[in-house]
Formats: C-alpha cells, sequence, structure tokens
C-alpha cells in the first residue's frame, strides 16, 4: 500500500515559507539586505572604518531577524509523530505569522503579470472578433483507456522556474498562476551561484504519478469567434468527458459555460485557437510545459459520478496540446515536448472563482485513491483522438461585432414567445402564427445569439426560407436577458438561424397562416 502522505489532497493555501528565521513578506528584502552586506564586508576590509560598519550592519540585521520571530504568533505542533507535517503545518512554526499568510497571497497576487491587461479589458461589451474568422474545432475519443493524473510533486524546469539567485514564474496565485520562492525545494551550496530548484514542496496535479483508468469518451464541440478577454464572448463550447474505473464506477465532467474573462491571465473570450499555454508563457500555470494550444478553453461545469452530481460551478480548463508525457511517462520539461503527437487534456483544479479571484476548494470527485482519500482534482489525460477543424466566414463576425440590424415590432403583446438558451436552440420550434402576430424571442441563455433569416449571412442557404414577398431580417446581437421581436405580415413557411450557432445547429422555423384561419 502507497504512502498516505504519497496521495494527500493539494492545498493551494500551503505557501508558508518552511524558513523559520524570515518573515514571510520581507523574505526578498532581506534576502537581498544579507547578501549586499556580504559583498560589502568582504569587499570592505582594505578601506578605513568599512570593518565597523560591515560588523554594525551585519548586527542589525541578526536584531532584525530576532525581532521578527519574537513578534510573530506561535502556533502548537499539529502533525502526528507517526506522519509528516505537510507545507502549510510544517510552516506555521515559531518565526510563521499565520496572519500574515494572507497578506503573502494578495501580494504573490497583485504581482501577476496581466492583471492591467485584464483590466483594461474587464468592461468590454463588444470585443473584435477573430482576425480572418471563426474558427470551429471538435475532438472526439470514443474509447479506450486514458491517464488520471494523481497528487504529486512537481520537478521543477530551470528553463521556468529559473535559480534561486535569477527566479522566475513566482507571482500570482500559488500553483494555479505562480510558484512563490517559499514551495520550492533546491539543491545546490547555500548563497552558491549553482543553486537551483529541484521540486515543488507541495502537492499538485501536476507530476510524474498517474493511473490508466480502463475506459473513457470524450466529446468537444467549441467556436472561437472572440479574440480578446472581454465582458462578453460569442465563444463557445460544449465539453463532455466520461471515465470508467476498474471497480466499474463512472465519472463525468462537463461544461458548455465559457468564462469570458480571465482571473490573473488572459482566456481570450474563453476559448482560444492555436496558441502557446502554460509553462514559460505566463498562460496558464508554469508546473505544466510551455506548450502549443491547438485548442483550450475555460468554463464553469459540474462533475458527476454514476449518474449523480458531486460537484458544481467548478472550474474546467481543456487543451488540445502538444504531447507532454515522455516515453516513460513522466510529465515533461519544455525540451521533452513532442510535437508531433497530440493528446486533449482536461483539468479541473482545486480553486473557485469568487469575487474576481482564486480561492481554495477541493473538487468533490468522488473518485477514491488506494489510500481512501478523496481526489480533490481532475486531470485527465487522451490519446485516442478523432479532430476536426475548420475556418468559418469572416461575414458571420463582422456581422456580430457591427450588431447588424435590428428589426423591433411596434405590435402590443407578442402571440409567441421563443426562448434561446444555453442548449442552442430556439424553444419553441416550429411555430405556428397568424398573418400580423409578433414573435418574440428572448435571450435565457449566457451567450449572444440572433435572429436571423437573410441567406447572404448563412453559412449554409438552406438554413434560410422565406416566402415570395418576405423581406430578409436580422436581429443583431441579442445579448443576454435581451430580446427581439418582429411581425411577420406575409404568409408562408419561414426558416432562420443564429450566425455565432448556425454551425451547431441552431435553426429555427415558422409557420404563417392567413389571418382568420
Amino acid at each position: 500500500m502507497p504512502s498516505p502522505d504519497r496521495y494527500r489532497a493539494i492545498s493551494v493555501d500551503s505557501f508558508l515559507p518552511p524558513l523559520p528565521y524570515l518573515r514571510q513578506l520581507r523574505l526578498f528584502r532581506l534576502n537581498v539586505t544579507i547578501k549586499k552586506n556580504l559583498i560589502f564586508c568582504v569587499q570592505g576590509w582594505r578601506y578605513p572604518m568599512r570593518p565597523a560598519a560591515c560588523v554594525v550592519g551585519s548586527l542589525m540585521i541578526l536584531v532584525f531577524i530576532g525581532l521578527g520571530c519574537q513578534t510573530a504568533p506561535r502556533s502548537p505542533a499539529v502533525c502526528p509523530a507517526d506522519r509528516p507535517c505537510p507545507v502549510s503545518e510544517r510552516a506555521v512554526g515559531p518565526c510563521g505569522a499565520v496572519e500574515e499568510k494572507e497578506l503573502l497571497q494578495e501580494e504573490l497576487v497583485s504581482m501577476a503579470p496581466y492583471l492591467g491587461y485584464l483590466e483594461s479589458h474587464g468592461g468590454l461589451g463588444q470585443p473584435f472578433a477573430l482576425l480572418g474568422g471563426p474558427i470551429q474545432v471538435s475532438v472526439n475519443q470514443n474509447g479506450g483507456d486514458v491517464l488520471l493524473a494523481l497528487p504529486d510533486y512537481r520537478r521543477l524546469d530551470p528553463q521556468v522556474f529559473g535559480t534561486r539567485h535569477f527566479p522566475r514564474a513566482f507571482a500570482g496565485t500559488p500553483i494555479i498562476t505562480g510558484v512563490p520562492f517559499q514551495m520550492r525545494e533546491t539543491e545546490g551550496k547555500f548563497l552558491g551561484r549553482g543553486e537551483e530548484y529541484t521540486k515543488l514542496g507541495a502537492l499538485s496535479p501536476f507530476g510524474d504519478k498517474y493511473l490508466v483508468l480502463p475506459e473513457g469518451t470524450l466529446t468537444v464541440e467549441a467556436m472561437d469567434v472572440t479574440a480578446t478577454d472581454a465582458a462578453a464572448t460569442q465563444d463557445f463550447v460544449r465539453f463532455e468527458a466520461n471515465l470508467k474505473d476498474s471497480a466499474g464506477n463512472t465519472y463525468t465532467i462537463r461544461t458548455s459555460n465559457v468564462l469570458p474573462h480571465g482571473v490573473e491571465y488572459p482566456v481570450f473570450g474563453g476559448v482560444v485557437t492555436n496558441h502557446i499555454v502554460n509553462g514559460s508563457s505566463g498562460i496558464g500555470t508554469p508546473l505544466m510545459p510551455t506548450e502549443f494550444a491547438y485548442l483550450a478553453f475555460w468554463g464553469i461545469g459540474e462533475t458527476l459520478k454514476n449518474g449523480e452530481v458531486t460537484d458544481s460551478g467548478i472550474l474546467v480548463h481543456g487543451m488540445l496540446t502538444e504531447h507532454v508525457r515522455t516515453a516513460d511517462g513522466r510529465l515533461a520539461f519544455d525540451d521533452e515536448v513532442t510535437p508531433t503527437r497530440l493528446h486533449m487534456r482536461v483539468l479541473a483544479p482545486p480553486v473557485v472563482i469568487r469575487d474576481g479571484k482564486f480561492e481554495e476548494k477541493p473538487v468533490q470527485t468522488g473518485f477514491l485513491l488506494p489510500d481512501g482519500e478523496e481526489l480533490s482534482f481532475w486531470h485527465v489525460m487522451f490519446d485516442t483522438l478523432e479532430l476536426d477543424a475548420q475556418r468559418l466566414p469572416v461575414r458571420s463576425v463582422s456581422l456580430m461585432r457591427d450588431g447588424g440590424m435590428s428589426l423591433q415590432s411596434a405590435a402590443g403583446k407578442p402571440a409567441v414567445v421563443v426562448e434561446m438558451d444555453d442548449r442552442l436552440r430556439y424553444a419553441p420550434s416550429p411555430v405556428t402564427i397568424q398573418s400580423g402576430q409578433t414573435i418574440q424571442w428572448v435571450n435565457r441563455s449566457r451567450l449572444t445569439h440572433t435572429v436571423t433569416a437573410d441567406a447572404s449571412l448563412a453559412i449554409d442557404k438552406s438554413h434560410v426560407q422565406l416566402p415570395e414577398g418576405a423581406r430578409p431580417f436580422n436581429s443583431g446581437n441579442i445579448r443576454p436577458k435581451e430580446s427581439f421581436s418582429y411581425t411577420f405580415t406575409v404568409p408562408g413557411a419561414y426558416r432562420y438561424f443564429c450566425i455565432p450557432h448556425e454551425a451547431n445547429g441552431m435553426i429555427g422555423e415558422i409557420t404563417v397562416q392567413k389571418a382568420g384561419q
């Protein structure tokens, strides 16, 4: 039986320093001060008075450290003698100030490199569309085994994380966006020039350990329309992954609700294609290697076990990328990525988005590890894939950006109300009314839709039908909670579609009868 410590659930909050002689918020500044004083001492013996100044400076540093330790709240030991302390418990020692933990995380998050960029896009209501037209991608796996990542201590790539003297990738929420110095283990001489980071000092979803599950299926339908982060998006995803363990239990991870705006790094409207992510890119976690993503999405979804929802409101991140496992199964460093192989990964990390920030919350997966503990995240890799992608006509995008026509009926109460939801349908459809009556379309979705009966705007002309004498019409953007009304005066059969979701089959039908029939 593996050691329980091997499978202990990760704690994103476990980043307090295991160095009891340094106060957390002064760690970097104090380190610089010590180094400067050492250089001053080494070089100063040739000059009068400098030896005395060196001694005084050293004494002041020692006093500073001592006062810091004495004033820090002390916490009793909480770890049983029969098991090692995890990082979070081990760090709260004689000089581990518990109340400073939140301050340290706030400082780390405030240093996340994309915050200014994200702020400038937070209120963007009509973002530009992808240059050249939207890209539609479908990914499927119809069976076969899958790899399920286990909690592990990730080896740290020096190309991504640097060295103790020249660290990289430390800002942002720990594990999700960055890795603070205090969570990194090192080797080499203290203050030596060759000291390098070796591995993460806490368990995470990223590492070499994994299980092979006997059965897995995958369905991804995605549309990359919106180019940048914004308050609203035309991007779309429908994602579902199904897993089966050796005992026959089934697990599902699914989402159809993309995030239009990132928290600490851009998400490009929720779906992005053909982009570098993770590693040194700053887009995602540095604990994964830097990799080219043919498709990536970020959404809010849910997970189920044996058909019952075990957790909802979880962050779901999917990626179709270069292969990042080595031949012997290790999670690759940057120079070990295989660009000639692809796989699809889904990650549901142990955090939620609350009040515009990442907040620690284990995912209730229902999946039990060999030691009996519940796995607190999903990180699954699919290798046997069927892929399809195409770029759609650019005219659809320009119409969505410009708003198109907006035809509002002057009539009173509508004869029929048609709802549009996240399942990408018009309900009800088909609809029968009489000439002179009005239909109102109400957007109950979190997406933007259109009501369009104009063949010049359709990918497939058969998705539009108008009776003789009827003029084409188009609603323009109907944003969430908005509505559009149109009065039909020409009897006959009508067929219409939604511009951003035509390829997903969002088609409606109307029959208009002569008045009095």
